[in-house]
């Protein structure tokens, strides 16, 4: 719809895409990620990170840790630095929730997102429903968990839960806030109710429509890049010669 718009107008568009993921990349924090994933059982894991921007309130994290605490599942979660400032976990986190959830829980600053999603034992993903995670949470074919905080995060949950099918959103309360027990509901629901299997299906059917498209789009792709090159070089010939 929006190549089409921009045709109408007269105005060119060039789409490239889908593009394959970059290459890997080795760090001490991905190694701590990816040894604590083999050890869990497939699918039975839910990761939780809110991008580079969003933030929760310490009201926020409390409640939302509580939820993962209630669910029994097992989780790995992405606090940021910058989300909790000069702050230790225990500061920001429910007293003794570190203690009681060490044998089935890992939080840490920073992950390589797409290699714990595109892991085995990775189930679901609680999201901010950016479009970064969200492409790369479809390409490999893990539910989302929505919970979107501001902008096109709402836009892209809508699609994700009622046009894709491809997720669940948590509840929140009357003033959007997050609340323990539709967090601990949420999880529950994508990693072992129906509707999750739903939504597991629907995201691996999308990934492998994604991969088969970059397979077969290559051509399409590089041939829409020369395209533009040679549209930019026409127009920079044409401004050098007036």
């Amino acid at each position: 719809m929006a190549f089409k718009a921009l045709q109408i107008q007269g105005v060119k568009a060039f789409d490239v895409g889908p593009l394959p993921m970059p290459g890997k990349e080795e760090s001490s924090s991905k190694a701590e990620c990816i040894s604590w994933l083999n050890s869990q059982g497939d699918h039975s894991v839910i990761y939780i990170a809110f991008g580079s921007v969003a933030t929760l309130s310490v009201e926020e994290m409390h409640e939302l840790a509580s939820g993962l605490e209630g669910s029994g599942c097992s989780f790995m979660w992405v606090i940021r630095k910058d989300n909790r400032g000069e702050k230790e976990l225990p500061q920001i986190l429910p007293e003794g929730f570190l203690e009681r959830t060490k044998d089935r829980g890992l939080i840490i600053s920073w992950a390589p997102q797409v290699e714990v999603l595109s892991h085995r034992a990775v189930g679901g993903f609680l999201s901010h429903c950016g479009w970064n995670s969200t492409f790369e949470s479809l390409q490999e074919g893990v539910p989302m968990l929505c919970c979107p905080r501001f902008s096109d995060q709402r836009i892209n949950c809508h699609y994700i839960c009622e046009q894709w099918n491809t997720g669940v959103e948590v509840m929140r309360t009357d003033t959007g806030g997050l609340e323990r027990s539709y967090v601990e509901a949420g999880v529950k629901a994508l990693l072992h109710g129906e509707e999750g299997l739903k939504a597991r299906h629907n995201a691996q059917r999308i990934m492998a429509i994604t991969k088969k498209s970059q397979k077969e789009g290559e051509r399409h792709s590089v041939a829409n890049l020369q395209r533009f090159y040679d549209d930019m070089r026409a127009l920079c010939c044409i401004s050098d010669n007036p």
